[in-house]
Formats: structure tokens, C-alpha cells, sequence
């Protein structure tokens, strides 16, 4: 299954799985909080981990929309450099 965003690209973002629990969640149950599905899955899918999955995640996705914002119409969400590749969000 690929989820919405993996199309045509050789690369993921790692957290395909994250995308692919959200639509599964989501479809059919429109009104589930957003913040509530992601607590759940972080702290489930990664257990001890999670805090720091999360805040890896966090880190990712502030670092896409600054990137986005930009307005480089050539950016289309794959980065692979030393910010998506470091390990400074772990113990």
C-alpha cells in the first residue's frame, strides 16, 4: 500500500507507517483528534522510543514546512541530508 505522498518518489520519510495508521484511523471516523491519533501511535508503535520518534518527527516536519515555505517549486517533501539523517534527537 502506498500512502498519499509516496507517490512517485524512490523515497519515504520513514513514518509510512504513521501515514498509512492515520488513513486507516481516519477513514472511518472523520471527527478523531489529530494530536490524540499521534500520542497513541507514537507511544504504541515505538514504546519507550516514542518521545524521542516524536520529537524526531517533530523536527522533520518543522524542517519540510520551512522548506516548503521557501517557495522553491522544485522541493517536492524529500530531503536526505544531515538533518533528516542525525541522530541528535536521541539519548
Amino acid at each position: 500500500m502506498t500512502s498519499i505522498g509516496n507517490w512517485k518518489t524512490l523515497y519515504t520519510s520513514g513514518f509510512t507507517v504513521f501515514k498509512t495508521y492515520l488513513n486507516g484511523r481516519l477513514w472511518f471516523n472523520v471527527n478523531y483528534e489529530y494530536s490524540d491519533l499521534e500520542k497513541t501511535f507514537f507511544d504504541n508503535y515505538y514504546g519507550e522510543g516514542g518521545e524521542y520518534m516524536k520529537k524526531s518527527f517533530d523536527e522533520m516536519t518543522s524542517y519540510m514546512t520551512y522548506m516548503r515555505d521557501q517557495g522553491d517549486i522544485n522541493f517536492n517533501g524529500v530531503v536526505v541530508n544531515e538533518v533528516t539523517y542525525s541522530c541528535r534527537s536521541y539519548p
